[in-house]
């Protein structure tokens, strides 16, 4: 999983093999280390939950995604599905369909 950020956009863009991961379990993570800290970013579905969030918190990006929409999208033809929070941040997902180079 990569992400991708700017100043009014939140991108993940998942390989096969983080929607192959994503079809057995409800999240994926991602570590970087800087210095000392450790800034993170991961994404989620969750039953319980209706409308789609991004949160920032001790460090980590974290995207909640509710089951249903979520596992249908990874299980159809669509590249990517995206919302809006608060009338100025996009968060976008994307299947990269490529295989990763040089694999």
């Amino acid at each position: 999983m990569t992400l991708k950020l700017s100043s009014k956009e939140i991108r993940l863009r998942l390989s096969p093999g983080d929607i192959e991961r994503l079809s057995l379990h409800p999240h994926i993570s991602e570590s970087i280390v800087i210095g000392d800290q450790t800034f993170s970013f991961q994404l989620e579905y969750k039953k319980e939950i209706k409308l789609s969030m991004a949160q920032f918190l001790k460090g980590q990006i974290l995207i909640s995604v509710p089951e249903s929409d979520f596992l249908s999208w990874i299980n159809n033809a669509e590249i990517e599905f995206e919302f809006e929070l608060n009338d100025n941040l996009i968060v976008q997902v994307e299947k990269d369909l490529k295989p990763k180079r040089g694999a």
